[in-house]
Formats: structure tokens, sequence, C-alpha cells
């Protein structure tokens, strides 16, 4: 997949990051593609429609963001018009809550970058009070709308494992800022949906939570090739290898780091998890 433009090949973006910290359960491919099977939905066809629409939305709320001519489809279905109708009177809601008589400017994708080049991001929707040095992150969701294509079902339901990635997500957006000098007011995922314009106001990490992410997101890149190091932030003191092999599954070791002598010992206990990892993975591919 090619860039946005503004982007900077070799810094990682944001997504990546997330992707590393919340990677999709062992067998989800394979459940996916039970899915598809079952309905009778081809794979590509369900994503590119998926992608094409999801891509036609966010064009649609930034155009309006920028008070900028709608180029709206004429053959979008009734859940994706009142998808998109849904969104725009949120936007209405922001545009009257933050007008520039109060100070504030509302910015449309801008795409910015971590002050180190950890990282590298781009929101729907940045809210800044330049007074105040104050900012209201907004991101749009239209989760599993391509359902609306193939005749299924798409019942409105609270998205926590979206919320949850979001959350490091949008608290990377929030840090650039931060080293700007801003503060947060809030972070916001919008979950667009036919019935209506879900707003969920997410929690912050903390910079030095942040901070341990990058780093072990760092390492993951520079030493384990194909082996990720992945920190288990529900119990913060949990260390993960995971190794892909086969199609759909993956090897993987825990620890505590809490057992171990000292906090020295780190590097050559992950180092050790990573050759135990690759021998079992050897062994299996013999066994295939």
């Amino acid at each position: 997949m090619s860039l946005p433009n503004w982007y900077i090949k070799g810094i990682p973006r944001v997504s990546d990051v997330v992707s590393f910290v919340h990677p999709f359960e062992w067998d989800w491919k394979e459940r996916y593609l039970k899915w598809l099977k079952q309905k009778n939905i081809e794979e590509t066809l369900y994503l590119t429609t998926a992608q094409h629409t999801g891509t036609y939305i966010h064009q649609v709320m930034e155009d309006y963001v920028n008070n900028e001519p709608l180029q709206r489809n004429l053959d979008d279905n009734d859940e994706v018009r009142e998808t998109i109708d849904g969104g725009l009177l949120y936007i209405d809601e922001i545009k009257k809550l933050y007008t520039k008589a109060k100070g504030y400017t509302l910015v449309a994708e801008p795409v910015l970058r971590d002050v180190n080049n950890r990282f590298q991001w781009s929101s729907d929707l940045i809210v800044i009070h330049e007074g105040r040095k104050e900012i209201i992150v907004i991101d749009w969701k239209s989760f599993w709308i391509a359902k609306s294509f193939f005749n299924l079902p798409n019942k409105y339901k609270k998205p926590y494992d979206k919320i949850k990635k979001g959350r490091l997500q949008f608290s990377l957006y929030w840090e650039t800022y931060k080293q700007k000098g801003y503060t947060v007011k809030d972070l916001v995922l919008v979950y667009l949906h036919k019935e209506w314009a879900y707003a969920y106001s997410l929690e912050q990490y903390t910079t030095e939570e942040l901070d341990l992410i990058l780093e072990a997101y760092k390492a993951s890149k520079q030493n384990l090739e194909d082996t990720l190091i992945l920190i288990n932030l529900d119990q913060m003191f949990k260390l993960k290898i995971i190794h892909p092999t086969i199609d759909f599954w993956n090897i993987t070791l825990e620890c505590d780091i809490r057992e171990l002598d000292t906090w020295d010992t780190i590097p050559e206990t992950v180092e050790k998890m990573c050759k135990t990892v690759k021998v079992v993975a050897n062994r299996m591919k013999k066994d295939s």
C-alpha cells in the first residue's frame, strides 16, 4: 500500500504501532475466511468494497469540514447514505460548539510526525484553540459498512476492541501535539452508523507508557526479523514473544518480568525466548 501524501518513507505509521501492540487473534484469518464462505462472498470483492466505501465516507466528511462541495454518489445504498448523513449532523454540532468567534480552528487530515521520527500520522479532525494551546482529537470509523452491499445486517454494537485500539492510536496523535506545547481536552472516536454517530471519549496513555511501547516496537523491528516482542498492556509486566509460522498460526511464549532477577536480564531473556520460538518453528517446518 502506498503512503499518503506528505508521509515520509521509513518512518512508521501509527497504525503499525497499534497493530504491534494489538495484533489480530491467532485464528482471525481462518474465522474471517470461514465467515465469507458461509455468506458466499468472494474475499477480494469484500475487501475492495470495504476499502472503497470507507475512503469515500471519509472524503465526504473531510470536504464537509472544509466547507467544500460534497461529491455524493448517486448510487449510495440506504445504509451508506444514512451513515453519511449522521456524520454530517455530528460535524454540524462540532461547528456550532467550536466556532472561530470562540477562538477555535477545525483542521481536517493534518499530517504530523513525532519529534524523534518514531511515528507519523494523519487524523480526520483536530479542533485547535491556539490561545489556550488546547486540542481535541476526533477520528471517524465506519466499521462493517461493507456488509450493507451484501444484504447483511449491521446492527449497532459497542466496538470494545476498536475502542481499545483507538485509545493507543489517539494517544500517539496527542503525543505529537504535546511535544508542541499543547494540552488535550478530549480524544474522541466517532463510530459512524446508520442509526447515529456514536462518540466515545477515550482515556489517554501517559508519555511514559507510550515511550515504553515505542521502544518495544523499535526493538522488534531491529532485532527479531519476523518475531514480535509484545508488551501486554492489560498486565504491564507481561512480555510476550510471537513468531508466525504456517498460515494462521503463531508460536507464543510469555514471561512475567517481575520474576526475573534484575531488570538487566530482560534483553538476555528476550533473546532466549526468540531463539526458542524459532527452534520450535523450524521443527514444525520439518514435520509438515
